[in-house]
C-alpha cells in the first residue's frame, strides 16, 4: 500500500498547526493510508504506530511516499533520510529550515520565530509575540487550511 507519514505534534504551540483531522482525510481520499508518528498525537483518523522506537519510525519514513510535518524532528529526520518533505512552518522564515516543499501564508502575521526583536519564552505554551490572548492569536498557522496543503502536495508531489 502506498502510505505517508505525519506529525502533527511538536514542542511549542507556536509550531502546531489546526486541520490535520482534513488533511488525513484528504490524503485518505487520494488513495494514501496515513501513518501518525508523533506518540503524543489526538485521533485525527490517521493510523498511529505501535513501534515508536527511532529505528522502526525510521523505516516507516523511508519507505513512506512522502511526509507531512511541522518545523520539528522529525521533519529533519526525514530530510536527512532523502524523504520528500512537506513543511507546514508560517512561523518560522522560508530559509530557517532545510529545502522542502514548504506551506505557508505570508498574507499574515509570520516568521516570528526568526525576528531578533523577539525572544521565544519557552515557559509560555501559548508564546505568540505579536497576537497573543487577541482574535489573531496563532493566525500564522490558522490561515493555513488542509485543501493549502493537498493543492501543493498535488502541485510539487504527485
Amino acid at each position: 500500500d502506498k502510505y505517508v507519514c505525519i506529525s502533527s505534534k511538536s514542542t511549542a504551540m507556536c509550531k502546531e498547526w489546526f486541520d490535520w483531522p482534513e488533511l488525513v482525510q484528504g490524503l485518505k481520499d487520494m488513495g494514501y493510508r496515513v501513518i501518525e508518528l508523533s506518540k503524543e498525537a489526538d485521533d485525527l483518523g490517521a493510523e498511529k504506530l505501535e513501534d515508536i522506537s527511532l529505528e522502526n519510525v525510521m523505516n516507516v519514513l523511508h519507505h513512506s511516499a512522502f511526509y507531512i510535518g511541522l518545523s520539528s524532528g522529525i521533519s529533519w529526520l526525514a530530510w536527512a533520510m532523502n524523504v520528500k518533505v512537506v513543511m507546514i512552518a508560517n512561523f518560522t522564515e522560508a530559509n530557517h529550515e532545510f529545502e522542502c516543499t514548504r506551506v505557508d501564508n505570508r498574507k499574515v502575521c509570520n516568521g516570528c520565530w526568526n525576528n531578533p526583536k523577539f525572544r521565544f519564552n519557552k515557559g509560555d505554551w501559548n508564546w505568540c509575540p505579536e497576537h497573543e490572548d487577541t482574535p489573531r492569536h496563532f493566525e500564522c498557522h490558522k490561515s493555513i487550511t488542509s485543501e493549502m496543503v493537498i493543492n501543493e502536495i498535488k502541485k510539487t508531489l504527485i
